[in-house]
């Protein structure tokens, strides 16, 4: 009986070169490479992952550069130890935390998770666009790897589109997690600030860090597949241990 081959790329709307950075990933994890292993030849591994040449290689370059692997002219292609601790991944993405921890090989849990009932006020109705005083569900979630906390997830969705005990309940994993498995709605995709800030005293608190420390924070409004905005959610990161990249590209001059 010949052995089927596992299908690695999960064709999407993504860039092509995006998806064959997951592919990569997702091959590296798979056969257990560890730092100093070897991966095959550019064209076994294009066969592999069902990518061209060419595309291997923008993605090669990319892992490079995130320092995934590394390559030695006319050796080959070894993987390397990434950031001790640090969990990467691009903002292109829609990711979950603890999806983008299992993607790194960090084991990643959920520590808080405080669901509740709170009232749309002039801040979050107009992002919403639900009146002034509507019901939503409030969702607080802290995550750890290891002994540290890691991130601090504070989000809000309309009430009506959650069972709130079903919420409450949920075992593991974040907001974004549940929506995706309840999947109506679904989440399609973000729009995102992002800036440099430094914990106040509420912030230290759930993070267990000094006030004052550095963090990262990811202001998103969370979109259905028919743009009706529906999740707003203020995330926070410790930078020394949850690395974001974005990939940019050249524009076209007209």
């Amino acid at each position: 009986m010949v052995k089927e081959r596992k299908t690695y790329l999960k064709r999407d709307a993504r860039p092509l070169y995006d998806q064959a950075i997951e592919a990569l990933n997702h091959f590296i994890a798979d056969r257990g490479c560890r730092p100093g292993d070897r991966l095959p030849g550019e064209e076994e591994l294009s066969k592999e992952l069902g990518i061209s040449r060419p595309t291997l290689r923008e993605a090669m370059g990319r892992l490079e550069g995130q320092g995934v692997i590394t390559r030695r002219h006319g050796v080959g292609a070894f993987v390397t130890a990434p950031p001790q601790g640090a969990m990467q991944d691009g903002l292109e993405h829609l990711h979950s935390l603890h999806t983008m921890a299992a993607l790194a090989g960090v084991p990643a849990t959920r520590a808080d998770w405080l669901v509740e009932l709170s009232a749309a006020d002039e801040r979050l109705a107009p992002r919403l666009e639900v009146p002034p005083g509507a019901a939503l569900a409030h969702v607080q979630i802290t995550s750890r790897a290891g002994e540290r906390t890691i991130a601090y997830l504070d989000s809000y969705v309309p009430a009506g589109l959650v069972d709130l005990a079903e919420l409450q309940a949920f075992p593991d994993g974040s907001l974004l997690d549940y929506l995706i498995e309840k999947g109506a709605p679904a989440p399609s995709y973000t729009y995102t600030d992002l800036f440099a800030v430094n914990a106040d005293e509420r912030l230290a608190r759930w993070l267990h860090v000094p006030a004052g420390q550095s963090l990262l924070l990811l202001q998103e409004l969370f979109y259905s597949d028919t743009g009706q905005p529906f999740v707003w959610s203020e995330n926070y990161f410790l930078t020394d241990l949850i690395r974001f990249h974005i990939i940019r590209r050249i524009a076209q001059r007209a």
